[in-house]
């Protein structure tokens, strides 16, 4: 942890004077040096996808909705149609310090 931490603290203090007037690619920066120990995937995906697929298609599979980075992988807790609107809100389990799923 502690030679994370260094690295991170050396890689915001080289990286915030050019980045100072974009916070946002500086927090992209953060997450891509610390994806592999945070998420256990080594990068993120090059774009969201662009993919449309049908409601039949995603009713079948749900899991096709979703574009994930190389390593991670996904499955539908409930795909059933009378779900609700609020399915969205989902949370780390079985808690937010060690998560196993979301």
């Amino acid at each position: 942890m502690k030679r994370i931490r260094i690295s991170y603290v050396l890689a915001f203090a080289l990286a915030a004077p050019a980045l100072a007037q974009d916070a946002g690619r500086l927090q992209e920066l953060q997450l891509q040096k610390l994806a592999p120990k945070l998420f256990g995937v080594g990068a993120g995906i090059a774009s969201s996808s662009t993919a449309s697929i049908d409601a039949t298609t995603a009713n079948a599979n749900p899991a096709a909705l979703a574009k994930l980075a190389k390593g991670l992988r996904v499955r539908a807790a409930y795909a059933a149609a009378n779900l609700g609107a609020n399915i969205d809100m989902i949370q780390p389990w079985p808690d937010d310090v060690a998560p196993t799923h979301l």
